[in-house]
């Protein structure tokens, strides 16, 4: 396997992950509860936004790898197609 097909796979695998209902549903109920544990923070806890903020950072990141193995992915797979014709 190239390394061409090896980052098509990897980026096909990563697109099936961001569209499966379960991981799709933990997305959004992990990001649903780090915006509510901000808006319900108090005006003088600024330790908890501060937190919630960071994870849901951390949370964009996590998603964004994905996101960019499913593009790198999407590319490989144009390269290839252009490779066999």
């Amino acid at each position: 396997m190239t390394d061409l097909e090896a980052e098509r796979d990897r980026g096909q695998r990563a697109a099936a992950i961001l569209r499966d209902p379960i991981v799709e549903q933990a997305f959004d109920e992990i990001r649903k509860s780090y915006v509510s544990a901000w808006e319900q923070s108090s005006a003088s806890d600024t330790d908890e936004r501060e937190q919630a903020y960071y994870l849901l950072k951390a949370l964009q990141s996590f998603r964004g790898h994905f996101e960019s193995a499913v593009q790198t992915g999407k590319m490989a797979s144009q390269q290839l197609d252009g490779l066999h014709k």
